[in-house]
């Protein structure tokens, strides 16, 4: 039993040596509304305080759960300041699980660390209530430890007295310490604010304020004097979550040079909503997700340049795929399908919150060479980067039939898109599961050795849709920038539709690398053992040995040396007997029936046996003069596991003993077989 606990506690501890990175999820606990000591209400309510950058300045925020379930930041709308994204900062821990409060680490060097981890993540400003200075943050992602408040719609106000401890939190904006916690007194409140006497601080705006009982009653908006402070109470806050929804999005751009009239319909069960957009203009295109019947939004739009869709027109347009006959007096309307739909959480205000960049794919109209107006699809865009110290030359081939034979030009540190000049639809009957490609032919030196390396690469990649869309009539080489300039990818761990080239400072090896990161060399970079900083390889040494011990230790525990011995009665009667395995053990009592055999082991450490032991004694006869008889054995040492000790098979790990009877004294003896058979 001890055993088994105590190897539980080794494999614990192993993993818990393994996992020093801290993991990323959308799964977080919830603060739970019970009464708790001020020590306890900071410990469970630092992990929902966020730190908010915005562009004109920094604020603090909390992490509520809404109603429908999802995590959203709370926030003054000062904070945001008519920002539509800011940096939300959650709270970090070191390999002890101690918090890191140091403004310098996260606004320093481990910025950059810290997103990747998690920690640092961006926020959409997806609602805002200027009035009551109330603003809400989707966040990207939560860290594994963030927690967050549930708002409930109840008067939390009813049982609080003038007087009453309250509890704040935020960030000093003048101190070298994040995540502070401070105490106050409630003094009253209306519907939209509530007011109590403390000492805030500048930095604090955005914090949660909390009753004596950890209960979430509001944000902190604004300072009177040093120890006066007014806050949002929960009514505007509960209304503003309350009007949250999630929405299907799209945009439309009009890059032609005439008015362009259009129809759009969302579902079969929904009638044609009419647009006219200008030249020059775009229009945001939503519908709430919770909409009844199949979401299958289409547009259908006049393809010739006409202003008035109600004056008959006589056009012979040509017979695409995309095309459907829905005649009204003269028109032709043809009809496209929006397949690229985005979904994102935003109050009612949603058409005058969108951003083609930030929330939905840009679809655009196009006078084409026909004079004929085309609606155009986000294009289908690659993005490559050099990491290597050479120009390097390259094609990309986007189908099985169609090459591109222009040569790229990449220089060092620069980044540039690549984007397919045709429609996904237009491609779909040449497109297969090895395409886009991109194919290299490189010529690097390893100047380390001065070795030349040349060849051919070639790499089936995957494509990213740009919200934004480049001119068709311009070249890549006109977008070209440095690889600092471009926004790294942030929904998955690299991004798809980034790549790179890398020349491998260890072999020289030349290679096409999915992402836009830095390239780290392993024996160079630095990590964190507990609390301690030093370079990876040496952590890498540590961490073998340390594994290699428990390991070794966890080997020893499961697979024992076991001590072991068999004894089979070849005597016509039954053989009683006893064996003493140490001097400070008690004899153990057996009996075995005539030709049965019996296994026995000893699990501890050969030190622990005492001298001139294990020890067997029986009776010479089964009269009543016996006589009893004491025999030192010896025994065969094994590391056998739970299942195999079941299972032991005396020729092959027993030293080997049998009951007889002399054939002169006819006295029982026990033998040892193997000394009988030398």
């Amino acid at each position: 039993m001890y055993r088994k606990i105590y190897v539980l506690a080794l494999i614990s501890l192993f993993l818990i040596c393994v996992v020093q990175g801290i993991g990323y999820s959308q799964e977080v606990p919830v603060i739970p509304h019970e009464v708790m000591s001020a020590s306890e209400m900071r410990k469970n309510v630092l992990p929902t305080v966020v730190l908010i950058r915005s562009k004109d300045g920094s604020g603090s925020g909390v992490v509520i759960q809404s109603p429908s379930g999802k995590a959203f930041v709370l926030t003054n709308e000062h904070v945001t300041n008519g920002s539509d994204q800011v940096e939300v900062y959650f709270l970090a821990y070191d390999l002890n699980l101690n918090e890191i409060r140091d403004k310098e680490f996260y606004l320093g060097y481990y910025s950059t660390l810290l997103r990747r981890l998690g920690y640092v993540t961006d926020g959409r400003v997806v609602a805002e209530n200027k009035e009551a200075d109330v603003a809400i943050i989707r966040p990207a992602g939560l860290p594994k430890t963030a927690k967050q408040f549930l708002l409930k719609n109840v008067n939390v106000y009813d049982d609080m007295k003038k007087g009453d401890q309250v509890h704040f939190f935020g960030h000093p904006a003048d101190q070298g310490l994040l995540w502070q916690w401070n105490a106050g007194h409630f003094q009253g409140y209306n519907e939209r604010d509530l007011f109590y006497e403390g000492r805030p601080w500048k930095g604090n705006s955005g914090g949660p304020v909390l009753n004596k009982d950890g209960e979430l009653i509001g944000i902190t908006k604004s300072i009177d004097d040093v120890t006066k402070a007014w806050a949002v109470s929960l009514k505007p806050i509960i209304d503003l979550v309350s009007d949250l929804k999630e929405w299907y999005i799209f945009s439309i751009a009009n890059n032609t040079e005439s008015t362009v009239v259009y129809e759009v319909n969302w579902s079969e069960t929904k009638t044609w909503e009419r647009k006219s957009l200008d030249p020059g203009k775009w229009y945001p295109h939503s519908e709430p997700t919770d909409t009844p019947g199949v979401i299958t939004p289409k547009i259908r739009y006049i393809p010739i340049q006409q202003q008035d869709p109600q004056v008959p027109v006589n056009t012979d347009t040509e017979n695409t795929e995309l095309q459907s006959e829905d005649i009204l007096g003269n028109i032709t309307y043809t009809e496209h399908e929006i397949k690229n739909v985005k979904r994102q959480f935003f109050s009612s205000d949603v058409t005058e919150r969108i951003i083609p960049k930030l929330d939905g794919h840009n679809y655009r109209f196009v006078d084409t060479e026909s004079k004929k107006i085309e609606l155009q699809e986000p294009r289908q865009t690659v993005w490559i980067a050099n990491y290597t110290t050479d120009r390097q030359n390259y094609k990309i081939r986007w189908s099985a039939n169609r090459l591109d034979e222009e040569n790229y030009t990449l220089e060092p540190g620069k980044t540039q898109p690549h984007w397919n000049t045709r429609t996904q639809t237009e491609l779909s009957a040449e497109l297969s599961a090895n395409y886009p490609k991109i194919q290299i032919e490189y010529y690097t030196i390893n100047y380390a050795n001065n070795t030349k390396y040349s060849g051919t690469i070639e790499k089936s990649i995957k494509t990213t849709i740009e919200s934004e869309f480049f001119p068709i009539d311009s070249k890549t080489d006109g977008h070209i920038m440095d690889i600092g300039n471009i926004k790294k990818p942030t929904s998955t761990k690299y991004g798809i539709g980034y790549y790179h080239f890398h020349l491998s400072p260890k072999n020289g090896a030349f290679e096409i690398r999915d992402g836009l990161h830095t390239p780290e060399v392993w024996w160079k970079r630095k990590s964190r053992f507990f609390v301690i900083r030093a370079p990876t390889w040496l952590l890498l040494i540590i961490n073998i040995i340390l594994y290699s011990i428990i390991g070794v230790i966890l080997f020893r525990k499961i697979f024992p040396e076991r001590h072991i011995f068999s004894i089979q009665n070849n005597t016509e009667t039954t053989a009683d007997y006893q064996i003493k395995w140490t001097e400070n053990k008690d004899w153990s009592q057996f009996s075995l029936e005539s030709g049965k055999l019996s296994n026995h082991y000893w699990t501890r450490s050969l030190k622990r046996l005492s001298p001139d032991y294990p020890k067997v004694q029986f009776n010479t006869t089964t009269d009543e003069n016996a006589k009893a008889v004491e025999q030192i054995l010896e025994t065969y040492t094994r590391r056998l596991g739970p299942r195999a000790i079941k299972k032991i098979s005396k020729e092959k790990h027993a030293r080997e003993y049998h009951f007889e009877i002399d054939s002169e004294t006819k006295m029982i003896n026990l033998v040892d077989s193997e000394e009988n058979d030398e």
